[in-house]
C-alpha cells in the first residue's frame, strides 16, 4: 500500500474582487459566508483545490462624516490554512434631501405669553428640536430616506398685531436641509398699567403724566395735565399712540386737603422689653413726628402715640394706641375632634398670635375616646402664658347644618349643602328640595366613609301660599287728599303698592297692587279704589222735617 500525501501550499488568489459598496444611510451586514460573498458581492476566488471559506474579521472606525469610508476586511483561507485578505470600501453618503410641509397659519385673539398653550410651542427665537411623537399634534410631516431631526424658531415682528413667523427646519445627518414657515398673527390689545398716581393735595404742583406706561406703550392723556384746584377725584383718560395695540385706559386722581398717615398695628410689648424705633414715614408716605418719641414700656396698659406730619403734606395728625402686657395669652383655632385611631395633625408650635412654644404632650393621641388636655408652654422672652386646650376622639361626629327652610309652595329651593357646617361631607336623600306639596318633609344625610359621622335627618317645612287680607279702602271724593295705603296688610304681610299712592283727581275705578316682600310666601293682590264726584244735594220745598237723607253714596245731616 503505498500512502499519498497532499500537501497544499498554494494561498487563494481573488480572480475577481467584490464591488466596494455605496449605501445612503446604514452600515451594510457583512458577508456570512462564502456563498453570500460569490452570490451578493460578485467577487470570483482560484484556488487549486477550490475549497476555500470567506470570514469577516472587522471594519475600520469610519473616516469623514459625508461621505463616510468604511474598510471591511475579509479572510479567504483554503483546507490548509493557505489565507490572503481582501478589504472592502464601504461609502455612506445620504445626497437626497429630507423634506418638510407646516402647520397652518393662524390668527389668535391672545399675546404671546398664550401662545404655547395655542399652538403646542413656545415663543423662542433659538433653534429648538421637536420630537417626532409630536409631529402629529403640532401639524408636522417629514419624510426622509435615512434618519432626520425637526427643529423651529421664531421671529417677532409688528405691534398691532404681533405676528409670529415660525420657521420649521428638517435635517439628515448629511446636512441635506428642508425647511417651511408658518405665520401666526396675535391680535390681543394691551391694557396699559401706571405707578399709582396721587393722590395731591389741594393746590399743590402735581406729577406730569407719564408719557410711557409700564408696557412700554405711548400715548396722550386728557386732560394733558393733573389739576389740583378743586378738591375730589377727577378722571383721565390715557390713549395709546396707533399700532400699540393697546386699548384706551381711565384712571382716578384725589385731590385732597387731609390725607391720614397710615401705619400698620404696632405692639403689644411685653414689661420692660426693648421696643422698636417708631417710624418717622408712614406707610402711604408722610414724613413726620411722634409725641412721645419713643415707646415705653415700663408700665403695663395702653398709651397713645401722635404721629404729626411734617409741614406743606397736607396730612393730619394720627393718634394710635401701643399696649404694654406682661401677659400675652397664645391663640389656637379650634383643634378636633378626631376619629378614634385615626391620624391626627402635628400641633402647631406657633400659635394664631405668633407666640413659639411646645406642647406637653408632644402629639395628639388618637387610641382612647375621650377629651383630653394639651398645654402650649411658650418659648422664653415673648412674655406668653401657658395655655390648655381641649381635644375630643370621638367615634360619632354629628353633622351639623343652618336651618334650612322653610320655602314657599312651589319655589325653586336652593340645593342642599354637600358639606356640613362642622365640614362633614356627604350626600343627602332626596337629593333636593321638593316644593310641590305643603307639609314637612324629612331629608336624611348620609356622612361619606372614613369620617366617623353619623347620619342626621332635618324636617323642612314647605308653606302654603298667603292671600293678603286688607280693609277696605275709600272711596274718596274727586281732588280730596286720600288716606295713606297701608305697608302691611291685616295678617301681617309687609309689601309694596303700585301706584305708590292713591290718586283722587278723576272719577272712576282704579286698580291698586299690592306685593309682598319677598320671603313672605304670599302673592300679590289687586283691589279697586273709587273715586266719586262730589254732588250737591237737591231738596224739595216743604217738609215737616228735614230727613236724613243719603244719595249716590252721601250723606248729609240736616
Amino acid at each position: 500500500m503505498e500512502n499519498i500525501i497532499i500537501h497544499d501550499k498554494l494561498a487563494p488568489v481573488i480572480y475577481r474582487e467584490p464591488k466596494n459598496i455605496v449605501s445612503a444611510c446604514f452600515i451594510p451586514k457583512p458577508y456570512k459566508n462564502r456563498e453570500e460573498f460569490e452570490l451578493l458581492g460578485g467577487g470570483v476566488v482560484l484556488d487549486n483545490c477550490n475549497n476555500y471559506t470567506v470570514k469577516f474579521i472587522s471594519d475600520s472606525e469610519p473616516e469623514g462624516l459625508c461621505p463616510s469610508i468604511i474598510k471591511r476586511t475579509y479572510l479567504i483561507a483554503d483546507m490548509c490554512d493557505n489565507s490572503k485578505e481582501y478589504i472592502q470600501t464601504i461609502t455612506i453618503n445620504d445626497s437626497i434631501a429630507p423634506t418638510i410641509s407646516c402647520p397652518v397659519d393662524e390668527v389668535f385673539d391672545a399675546g404671546i405669553d398664550k401662545l404655547e398653550e395655542l399652538t403646542g410651542l413656545a415663543f423662542v427665537e433659538t433653534e429648538q428640536q421637536i420630537l417626532p411623537a409630536n409631529f402629529a399634534i403640532l401639524g408636522i410631516t417629514s419624510t426622509d430616506n435615512c434618519l432626520f431631526e425637526v427643529t423651529y424658531s421664531d421671529i417677532k415682528t409688528g405691534i398691532c398685531p404681533v405676528v409670529i413667523t415660525r420657521t420649521f427646519v428638517v435635517t439628515d445627518a448629511c446636512g441635506n436641509k428642508d425647511e417651511c414657515k408658518q405665520e401666526i398673527k396675535l391680535l390681543q390689545l394691551t391694557i396699559p398699567e401706571f405707578e399709582p398716581i396721587g393722590p395731591y393735595c389741594l393746590n399743590a404742583t402735581p406729577d406730569l403724566l407719564p408719557e410711557i406706561s409700564k408696557e412700554g406703550i405711548k400715548g396722550t392723556w386728557n386732560p394733558a395735565t393733573i389739576d389740583t384746584k378743586t378738591k375730589g377725584t377727577k378722571t383721565y383718560i390715557f390713549t395709546p399712540d396707533a399700532d400699540q395695540c393697546a386699548t384706551e385706559v381711565l384712571i382716578d386722581i384725589e385731590i385732597t386737603d387731609e390725607i391720614k398717615p397710615l401705619f400698620t398695628a404696632i405692639g403689644p410689648f411685653c414689661l420692660n422689653s426693648a421696643a422698636p424705633a417708631l417710624s418717622l414715614i408712614s406707610e402711604n408716605g408722610i414724613k413726620g413726628t411722634w409725641n412721645p418719641a419713643g415707646i415705653e414700656t415700663g408700665t403695663i396698659g395702653t398709651k397713645q402715640y401722635t404721629f404729626a406730619p411734617d409741614p406743606s403734606q397736607c396730612a393730619v395728625p394720627v393718634t394710635i394706641d401701643i399696649e404694654i402686657t406682661d401677659e400675652i395669652i397664645p391663640l389656637f383655632a379650634n383643634t378636633g375632634p378626631f376619629c378614634l385611631n385615626s391620624t391626627a395633625p402635628a400641633l402647631s408650635l406657633v400659635s394664631d398670635n405668633g407666640i413659639t412654644g411646645s406642647w406637653n404632650p408632644a402629639t395628639i393621641e388618637t387610641g382612647v375616646l375621650g377629651t383630653k388636655s394639651y398645654t402650649f408652654i411658650p418659648d422664653a422672652g415673648q412674655c406668653s402664658l401657658p395655655v390648655s386646650i381641649e381635644i375630643e376622639i370621638t367615634d360619632e361626629i354629628k353633622p351639623l347644618f343652618a336651618n334650612l327652610g322653610p320655602f314657599c309652595l312651589n319655589n325653586i329651593a336652593p340645593e342642599l349643602p354637600s358639606v356640613s357646617d362642622n365640614n362633614i361631607s356627604g350626600k343627602w336623600d332626596p337629593v333636593k328640595v321638593a316644593t310641590d306639596k305643603v307639609g314637612t318633609f324629612t331629608y336624611t344625610f348620609t356622612p361619606d366613609p372614613g369620617q366617623c359621622a353619623v347620619p342626621v335627618s332635618i324636617d323642612i317645612e314647605i308653606s302654603d301660599e298667603i292671600q293678603p287680607v286688607l280693609a277696605e279702602i275709600g272711596p274718596f271724593c274727586l281732588n280730596s287728599v286720600p288716606t295713606e295705603l297701608p305697608v302691611v296688610s291685616e295678617n301681617g304681610l309687609t309689601g309694596t303698592w303700585i301706584p305708590a299712592i292713591v290718586v283722587t283727581d278723576k272719577v272712576g275705578k282704579d286698580n291698586y297692587t299690592f306685593t309682598p316682600d319677598p320671603g313672605q310666601c304670599a302673592n300679590p293682590v289687586t283691589i279697586d279704589i273709587e273715586v266719586f264726584e262730589i254732588i250737591t244735594p237737591a231738596f224739595c220745598h216743604t217738609w215737616s222735617a228735614l230727613p236724613q237723607h243719603r244719595n249716590s253714596g252721601i250723606t248729609c245731616n240736616f
